[in-house]
């Protein structure tokens, strides 16, 4: 919960010595005191999923691509400062929030970094302090982006405090903090954070009052974009002229389809800094306007480059299996908070991790850990209704025919 509430701060703020060493007893020492309780009761505490080979097939991948990595040195800092945190927070949320209460505070403590960062950038917008975390605003500074992916994957934890079957008091003060967050997130100019937020709300709302929350999220993108900063619109209009958008990453996409046809099996080494190297050695020859590119803006081309098709397969197995098995157990569930958990679950990754990142890498580096969590999260309701339901049908069996 600690690690969910430090997400922000790694990469919008100063970190000092003591933030740093907090988010370094916020991530290992559950893992410690997992693998002692293992080691003391000698068995293995394994949470088995359906997803396990996958995940094992992927990572083996991840590690195997330091013997052919074209930058040896990225692929080791990557796996280091990105891929083993991933891991560990997965099987953290997966072995350490075994109930619903444990499950619902780590997404309490996600909508609390949310609103932290939201609060923190109104504060900086106002006092015009716009680079100290970015400013909500963000006014077209080079955090925009980063704020928008921090946002981009909290929001959905924030849809937790609506209840559809609350007392109306209870609905109205939610729909207004929601329409706080949408606002938020319109402001950090993130155009890519403004459609996968949107989706997330969209399928969310289908599984609630979905005629109410298509009418309100019309009303507030009518609201925003005539009565809103001017900003926002400006940055509406610019979507094919300005450097960096749809136009122009298209020449960066082009020399990383050029490069993927030159490797595709599996690609040029895991790592964050993999394509910037490549890309300055064949810029010249495309005549791509943007020099210094740091990543692919796609991450499904960022796959491609750093673990070629075999990656792309194994992620999009886990992704998709996830995402099946999250709407496929919310389906069979009445309602309740696991059944919540879920929809949201599976609305933020499809929102975040499937359609925002067909403009950001945003599940490469820091931006992962929700993403982790939230696979993490709905793999344990999964298995817990399925221990469940295996439980109950063996009693059934056990009884005899009368």
């Amino acid at each position: 919960m600690l690690d969910a509430l430090l997400f922000p701060v790694k990469s919008i703020a100063s970190v000092t010595a003591g933030i740093n060493l907090l988010k370094w007893f916020a991530l290992y020492l559950p893992l410690f005191f997992w693998i002692a309780k293992m080691a003391v009761e000698r068995k293995v505490g394994w949470v088995r999923t359906p997803l396990d080979l996958p995940l094992l097939l992927y990572t083996l991948l991840v590690l195997f691509s330091l013997t052919y990595s074209i930058d040896r040195e990225n692929t080791l800092a990557g796996i280091r400062g990105g891929y083993l945190k991933f891991v560990i927070v997965y099987l953290v949320v997966l072995h350490h929030f075994r109930t619903v209460e444990k499950l619902k505070r780590l997404a309490t403590a996600f909508a609390l970094s949310f609103l932290w960062i939201v609060v923190a950038g109104l504060y900086n917008y106002q006092v015009g302090e716009l680079n100290t975390i970015g400013g909500l605003a963000a006014l077209g500074n080079r955090h925009h982006n980063v704020v928008g992916m921090i946002l981009g994957g909290t929001f959905p934890f924030l849809l937790l405090i609506y209840r559809r079957d609350g007392p109306l008091l209870g609905r109205v003060l939610s729909t207004g903090l929601i329409l706080v967050g949408l606002f938020a997130v319109f402001m950090t100019l993130s155009r890519g954070t403004w459609v996968g937020v949107l989706v997330t709300v969209l399928i969310w709302g289908i599984y609630q009052n979905w005629k109410g929350v298509l009418a309100l999220s019309v009303l507030f993108l009518l609201s925003v974009f005539s009565y809103g900063p001017h900003l926002v619109t400006q940055r509406a209009e610019r979507l094919e002229s300005q450097i960096g958008t749809a136009s122009g990453r298209t020449p960066i996409w082009d020399i990383a389809v050029d490069l993927i046809q030159a490797r595709p099996l599996f690609g040029y080494g895991y790592g964050p800094g993999i394509f910037t190297e490549l890309y300055e050695k064949e810029r010249l020859s495309h005549a791509a306007p943007e020099p210094k590119v740091p990543h692919e803006h796609n991450l499904f081309i960022s796959l491609l480059i750093q673990n070629g098709i075999v990656g792309l397969v194994l992620y999009l197995w886990i992704f998709f299996g996830v995402v099946v098995l999250t709407f496929r157990t919310a389906h069979r569930l009445e309602a309740g908070p696991e059944r919540e958990l879920l929809i949201l679950l599976g609305s933020g990754m499809i929102g975040e991790y499937l359609v925002h990142a067909l403009l950001e890498r945003n599940n490469v580096g820091f931006w992962a850990i929700p993403f982790w969590a939230m696979t993490a999260m709905a793999l344990v309701i999964y298995s817990r209704r399925e221990v469940r339901d295996l439980s109950f049908s063996r009693e059934a069996v056990a009884q005899p025919v009368k």
